[in-house]
């Protein structure tokens, strides 16, 4: 029974993993399924509709920005007397007029150049908040795929841990085993039940984030990944999480100058690009406003002592003794220098962590390398070996049991590392403004 279990596992537990499905329709399927989820949660968020609400708030004030002022109808009447005389009406002096305000200094345009940069600003929040609910959504898959291939694994190893101390009773009654080894064995049992517990656990409380971002339906897509897709490696899965290309897998990072140039297209620092534009038209309106306008009245008079009406025209013009649009015009400039300023500082803040991201993506890529050049490679190695002494009677099934212990420790490891690694590269896709 034991060389069957052990010839089983070896042929299971290579480093390149089983499916139920093959690699291209597993990973499409993730592909398809995740990017279902992004729409979802894209259309569920209300974060992007409160977003959405402010842009069309900004494009009505866009409108309204446009309109030039009404004119004004002027009635006017003098020297009303009262008197029971009936000829007093026909003494009465009436004016009818219109009065138009005309702006100067380019006004409506400066408020139209305005409004349309408070727009851009808008837009951009919108984008920030869907860049930030991309990577959660995506965060929650890569976790989901990661501690589902982790219950997979500790699956096999709590049935190697049970054959372990079925081994180990056996050679105990045989006189040839160690009581304290067997009690260390049932420890590590119970420690890898426990850890499974938990690990369910984690997995509820990822379904509950992924309903929570992307609503019911997404849960039940990815239920159906989970029932379909087995993951034993978590290379493709983890990978096709982060870039949504099936085809591509862990691959070294690029140089990290790439990186750095890919910055400046960050969301955020777009916004507050667009926010230093909207000062800087900000400044030009209100230099604009300080210009007087000029309120043009054309009207007729009813003139009671020549008997007659008469065209009147006359226009009026605010004497600009105190130039009382100052302050505005300085508090302008100086939020112009306060959003480039902030966002020179977010600038230097963005690469020096992008450096930091960039420095612990190629640590996680150096040792998963290791893991799957070397170490898993070795231990599979290892573990043949002792398989064949053990079917030639050489040696006992504890050394292979053993080294199968040792295997699943590697491989638990790789699924960590592998997470970490995505998890870096989502960041850095937020921190870049694309993919890499």
């Amino acid at each position: 029974m034991k060389r069957h279990f052990l010839s089983r596992l070896q042929g299971i537990f290579s480093l390149a993993g089983f499916f139920l499905m093959t690699a291209s329709q597993a990973s499409a399927l993730e592909s398809c399924i995740l990017q279902k989820s992004i729409e979802l949660a894209v259309d569920h968020s209300l974060q992007l509709k409160e977003a959405e609400a402010r842009i069309q708030m900004k494009l009505s004030e866009c409108l309204q920005a446009g309109l030039a002022p009404n004119p004004a109808l002027l009635l006017e009447f003098d020297e009303i007397r009262c008197s029971t005389r009936r000829s007093a009406l026909g003494k009465l002096e009436s004016f009818l007029g219109i009065t138009q305000l005309i702006e100067l200094g380019n006004k409506r345009t400066a408020r139209q150049n305005v409004v349309a940069t408070e727009s851009s600003v808008a837009m951009w929040e919108w984008e920030t908040t869907k860049e930030q609910l991309i990577k959660k959504v995506t965060d929650v898959y890569i976790d989901a795929f990661a501690i589902h291939a982790r219950i997979k694994l500790l699956d096999q190893t709590l049935q190697n841990a049970v054959k372990l101390n079925e081994c180990l009773t056996e050679l105990l009654n045989q006189g040839k085993g160690s009581l304290l080894l067997q009690k260390k064995s049932l420890l590590a049992q119970n420690t890898i039940l426990n850890d499974r517990k938990r690990a369910l656990s984690d997995l509820a409380s990822i379904k509950r984030q992924l309903v929570l971002l992307c609503g019911n339906e997404a849960l039940l897509n990815f239920d159906e990944l989970c029932s379909t897709v087995l993951v034993n490696t978590f290379q493709g899965t983890a990978n096709q999480a982060i870039n949504l290309h099936p085809e591509l897998s862990v691959s070294a990072p690029l140089p990290l100058a790439t990186y750095l140039s890919l910055v400046p297209n960050n969301s955020e620092l777009s916004q507050l690009s667009a926010i230093q534009l909207a000062a800087h038209y900000s400044y030009h309106l209100e230099k604009a406003n300080a210009v007087p306008d000029v309120a043009l009245t054309v009207g007729v008079e009813n003139e009671r002592h020549y008997g007659g009406c008469r065209l009147l025209f006359g226009f009026g013009i605010e004497i600009p003794v105190n130039n009382r649009n100052q302050g505005n015009i300085s508090r302008a400039n100086w939020e112009g220098y306060a959003a480039l300023y902030k966002r020179q500082d977010l600038e230097r803040e963005m690469l020096a962590r992008c450096q930091d991201l960039y420095s612990d993506l190629q640590h996680r890529y150096g040792t998963i390398e290791l893991l799957s050049r070397d170490l898993i490679p070795t231990s599979n190695e290892m573990l043949k070996v002792h398989s064949d002494r053990e079917l030639h009677g050489k040696e006992d099934c504890l050394e292979a049991l053993v080294t199968y212990r040792e295997l699943f420790e590697f491989q638990a490891q790789y699924i960590e590392e592998v997470k970490e690694f995505h998890h870096l590269k989502a960041s850095l896709r937020l921190l870049c403004g694309e993919d890499l």
